[in-house]
C-alpha cells in the first residue's frame, strides 16, 4: 500500500504560479507508483488546503482526476482541513468524492487497521477508546497532532493535548502512521510516525515523498518531484551573483543588499527579492477565489448533470459552512 498525507491542494498562486498544477502533478506521480506496484493509496488527511475556502475550480479538477484514475483504489481520510465546522467535524467536503474514492469520515476498523479521522482532542480520545479491537496486530492510521511533534524544519512544536504514549496505552499498536505535521518524523520511542507532506508547501518545508508499507511492515520512501522552496542570503560585499543549485522551476527567495537588487532581477527574474528577512521587496501574486456563495450550487449542478446525485442530495454531505447560510436565506425568502 502507498501512504501519504497533507497534500493541501489549492489553486492559490505562489510567486505568480498556480499551486493546483503542482498538486495534480503529485497525485499523478502517486498514481504511477500505485499502478506499477498494483497497490492501493491511502491519503491520511488534508487533501485540500483551505477548509471551507475551497474553490469550485479546485474541487472539479481533483474530482475529475480521481474519476479518470479509478483503476487504482483511493482511500481518503478526513483531516482537520477537510472539516470546516469543529462542532460537526464529520461533515466534510470529502463526501463529494464518495463516487470515485472510499471516503473515511468516521472511525472505522477493518482488516487490522483502525482508520481514525481528525477530531478535537477530547472527542478524538473518546472515539478511539470506544473502538472494539480484536487481536494484537493492529495498525492505527490517523490524522492528529501529538505532543513533541515538529510542524516542519522550523522545529516549531505546536501545543497538543494528546501524546504518543496515550495512544499506546489504549492499544499496543503494531505501528501508528499519522498525517497533520508536514515533517516526516518519529514521535518518542514508539513505532509512531508522521508521514510528512509529499512536497513542500512554503519556505521552511521540505518534501518528504510518499511511503510504501510492505507485508513485513517496513516503510520505504518513494521520492516525489515537485518545486522546492529555496532561500538564499547574500551578505554585503559578496563577490559574484551565481547561486549554486538554482533552478527556476523551484520557488526561490533571495535576501540581498538593495544595491545589488537590479543585478539579481536581471540574472534571476523569477526569484522573490528581499532586502532583509521579513521585508518584502516583491509581493507574491494575490489569491484567486471563486464566489463562495456559488460554490455548492456549481458542484451540485455538475454532479446532478453527471447523474451522480439526486436533487438537493448535496446539502447534507457537502459540509461547508455556507450551506447553513443558503438554507437560512431560502427559508427567509
Amino acid at each position: 500500500m502507498i501512504l501519504t498525507a497533507d497534500l493541501h491542494i489549492t489553486d492559490k498562486l505562489t510567486q505568480g504560479r498556480p499551486r493546483l498544477s503542482v498538486g495534480l502533478g503529485v497525485l499523478q506521480q502517486i498514481y504511477v507508483y500505485a499502478k506499477n506496484n498494483d497497490s492501493v493509496v491511502f491519503i491520511l488527511g488534508d487533501l485540500f488546503d483551505s477548509k471551507n475556502r475551497i474553490t469550485f475550480r479546485t474541487l472539479l479538477a481533483i474530482y475529475e482526476f480521481f474519476e479518470k484514475h479509478q483503476d487504482v483504489k483511493w482511500y481518503l481520510l478526513r483531516g482537520n482541513h477537510c472539516s470546516p465546522d469543529r462542532a460537526n467535524p464529520e461533515e466534510s467536503v470529502l463526501s463529494l468524492f464518495r463516487h470515485v474514492c472510499t471516503v473515511i469520515a468516521q472511525p472505522t476498523y477493518a482488516n487490522g487497521i483502525v482508520w481514525m479521522p481528525w477530531y478535537p482532542a477530547k472527542m478524538y480520545m473518546e472515539k478511539l477508546k470506544a473502538i472494539q479491537l480484536q487481536g494484537k496486530t493492529n495498525y492505527l492510521f490517523s490524522h492528529i497532532g501529538l505532543k513533541g511533534g515538529a510542524v516542519s524544519q522550523s522545529n516549531y512544536h505546536p501545543p497538543s493535548d494528546i501524546s504518543a504514549d496515550e495512544l499506546f496505552e489504549i492499544h499496543p499498536w503494531q505501528m501508528v502512521l499519522l498525517g497533520d505535521y508536514h515533517l516526516a518524523q518519529q514521535i518518542g520511542n514508539k513505532p509512531c510516525y508522521y508521514l510528512g507532506a509529499p512536497m513542500a508547501h512554503e519556505f521552511g518545508e521540505i518534501g518528504c515523498g510518499v511511503w510504501k508499507l510492505t507485508e513485513t511492515g517496513l516503510l520505504g520512501n518513494l521520492p516525489i518531484r515537485a518545486p522546492a522552496f529555496k532561500s538564499w542570503k547574500i551578505v554585503k560585499g559578496a563577490r559574484g551573483l551565481d547561486l549554486l543549485d538554482y533552478d527556476k522551476a523551484d520557488y526561490n527567495r533571495i535576501t540581498a543588499p538593495v544595491e545589488v537588487h537590479e543585478r539579481f532581477k536581471e540574472q534571476y527574474p523569477d526569484a522573490e527579492l528581499l532586502s532583509e528577512p521579513g521585508a518584502r521587496e516583491v509581493e507574491t501574486s494575490p489569491v484567486l477565489l471563486d464566489d463562495q456563495d456559488s460554490l455548492p450550487v456549481l458542484m451540485e449542478e455538475y454532479l446532478r448533470i453527471r447523474g451522480l446525485v439526486a436533487e438537493k442530495d448535496w446539502l447534507m454531505p457537502l459540509g461547508l459552512s455556507i450551506v447553513s447560510k443558503l438554507k437560512k436565506e431560502a427559508v427567509e425568502a
